[in-house]
């Protein structure tokens, strides 16, 4: 679903990881892109193989967690 991101920047890498979010339905990712559905999206393509490698090399030991998201903050409109 983002190698298309690859027109744009020929020399991206990892376009096709997602890192899951382990929350509700589980449907929410971290993930390149400008296009998001409630997800975390990493919209600057020349930081994305810097990240993908953080998220990488800083898994817990059972190889299924990363870190804890917290978000924060008023949301910018009223459900």
């Amino acid at each position: 679903m983002t190698r298309f991101y690859r027109r744009v920047e020929p020399q991206l890498t990892f376009d096709q990881v997602w890192f899951p979010i382990l929350f509700g339905n589980n449907s929410r990712y971290v993930h390149i892109g400008n296009v998001s559905d409630g997800c975390v999206t990493v919209m600057d393509f020349a930081r994305w193989p810097a990240i993908h490698e953080a998220l990488l090399s800083h898994r817990t030991a059972d190889g299924r967690g990363v870190a804890l998201l917290t978000v924060k903050g008023k949301p910018e409109r009223e459900r």
